[in-house]
């Protein structure tokens, strides 16, 4: 979940249909984890069953050894997917922790 429009209206939309959402964000400033962490707090009076309590990580440690292996085999062109990659990745390791698996 980014701190813009955008991230909170997909998770009210996927609220309002029932879904769990496990708002993850990769913070670069404290300002924007107290923007996240308010939005979180907003669409908490939506959400039914589940409190959305959001997972905050450090875009630097998340993403610094992605981007500096880029950078070693000079393919630094590719930032922006593996970095997208690497944060999907994590979501998804995420919500394997964290939303029980049916048996």
């Amino acid at each position: 979940m980014s701190s813009g429009i955008d991230s909170p209206v997909a998770a009210w939309l996927m609220m309002k249909r029932g879904c769990s959402v496990i708002p993850v964000h990769f913070s670069t400033s404290q300002a924007q984890t107290e923007q996240v962490q308010a939005i979180a707090r907003a669409l908490n009076r939506w959400a039914y069953g589940r409190e959305l309590r959001p997972v905050i990580l450090s875009h630097q440690e998340v993403l610094t050894p992605v981007v500096a292996r880029l950078h070693d085999l000079h393919q630094e062109r590719w930032t922006c997917i593996f970095c997208k990659r690497t944060m999907l990745a994590k979501a998804a390791e995420i919500a394997e922790k964290t939303v029980p698996q049916p048996r």
